[in-house]
């Protein structure tokens, strides 16, 4: 982990100068996760607005994970006091990064396409859509029930996970989702092509079958405006 921070701060970090942006998101969903390393369960919250443009989180260990990296005195005080903000802005699959620690301010913009590796053995050299299929199979979070979708490629209909939309908080997911779909197709030298026609609605939770890989426990539909102002200008 801390040599893949490293190598992105290092090698790939671009700073895009005297831009502004405004990000508005609709909703802030603070979702339980397994971590495996922990062998416990974090909480992260995600933001998503309305049209699929933007996903922000502020997850606490991601922060940490970078005071690691970056720090010889990794005390608790020290990582405690550390924050973070990532968005990633999903039609250019650019991630813009602040970390901050005390008088520590780091900022950087990256692209995933700049660092992502190709892996020629994933090659999909076919027209594949990702079918989502609403079920009979009732999931009720946050006291409310939903009827769950099966998600799978049209190719192999068996290798199913399931999801819950809220479809009355509507998400553009099918943009949320392309970039990283085509990133996956270029990254393996596909010949063939990708398309999703997911549900328009606030993911709740997602499971493979038999284990829940992400739940939300708590929806904050009040808008949240996030300003980001990076600029370096020199005058003589």
């Amino acid at each position: 982990m801390k040599k893949t921070l490293l190598l992105i701060l290092v090698l790939f970090v671009s700073f895009t100068y005297s831009q502004e942006k405004t990000i508005e998101l609709d909703y802030i969903v603070d979702y339980v996760i397994a971590n495996k390393k922990k062998q416990s369960k974090d909480t992260i919250s995600i933001g998503y607005d309305k049209s699929g443009k933007f996903l922000w989180t502020n997850y606490k260990e991601l922060a940490k994970e970078f005071s690691k990296a970056l720090f010889k005195n990794n005390s608790e005080s020290i990582l405690a006091d550390s924050n973070s903000n990532l968005i990633l802005e999903t039609e250019t699959a650019d991630i813009i990064f602040s970390f901050e620690n005390n008088n520590n301010v780091i900022f950087f913009k990256i692209n995933l396409n700049a660092f992502i590796p190709i892996k020629n053995n994933d090659a999909i050299n076919e027209d594949i859509v990702l079918i989502s299929e609403k079920t009979d199979q009732i999931t009720t979070i946050l006291n409310k029930e939903y009827n769950d979708y099966a998600l799978y490629p049209d190719t192999e209909p068996q290798s199913k996970i399931f999801a819950t939309f809220d479809e009355s908080l509507p998400v553009n997911n099918n943009l949320l989702f392309q970039k990283f779909l085509e990133l996956m197709m270029q990254k393996t030298n596909s010949q063939g092509s990708i398309a999703s026609n997911l549900p328009n609605g606030l993911i709740l939770k997602v499971n493979d079958g038999n284990t829940s890989l992400i739940e939300a426990i708590r929806i904050n539909k009040s808008k949240k405006t996030i300003n980001i102002n990076y600029s370096f200008k020199v005058t003589e």
